[in-house]
């Protein structure tokens, strides 16, 4: 009798049937989500396709949009230059060492890093600064860091933080500027 019970324990006869394997998983998007590039240039736009911003850069590296993502993309640069546009037309051109920018639905932000130069074009200023943010929709910078202005009136700086709108008509701490 206790042969019998082993036997049966030992595995080497079985009622269980056997199981099915696992399904088939869906194939992945072939989509990239993250793209890098040497030189190249891109131009973000607002609403009602409203040019922002055209940049140029020498290395790039990219996440796009994942499907049903409301178009939320990011790039980080280096090497860039390009122009601020404000009604279809240049109001300044920037240079930097580094450059970032978010797009969303509700956002459009340019970050500009190391050694930044901004030049308007009318009034004539310059801004050198560590870095520069531009609100694409408010039209509107925050540069921060050794913020020196250069003008044909004059020259300011060193200074920690100076907001200004987006052709440098109007240009202040961010105590004494009129909020956004």
């Amino acid at each position: 009798m206790i042969a019998v019970l082993l036997l049966g324990c030992s595995g080497s006869h079985s009622d269980k049937p056997k199981e099915k394997p696992p399904d088939k998983q869906e194939p992945k998007s072939s989509v990239p989500s993250f793209v890098q590039t040497n030189t190249g240039e891109a131009t973000y736009k607002g609403k009602d396709n409203e040019k922002l911003w055209t940049i140029h850069w020498e290395q790039g590296s990219f996440s796009m949009p994942k499907p049903g993502n409301k178009k939320e993309s990011s790039g980080s640069m280096i090497g860039v230059f390009g122009d601020i546009f404000r009604e279809g037309k240049v109001t300044c051109k920037f240079k930097a060492n580094k450059g970032s920018a978010f797009e969303s639905s509700t956002t459009k932000r340019l970050t500009l890093t190391d050694h930044v130069r901004l030049d308007a074009q009318n009034p004539a200023v310059t801004l050198l600064c560590d870095e520069l943010v531009y609100d694409g929709i408010k039209k509107f910078y925050k540069a921060k860091g050794h913020v020196q202005i250069l003008g044909t009136v004059g020259s300011k700086g060193t200074l920690e933080e100076v907001w200004a709108n987006a052709d440098l008509t109007k240009l202040a701490s961010p105590e004494l500027y009129d909020k956004p």
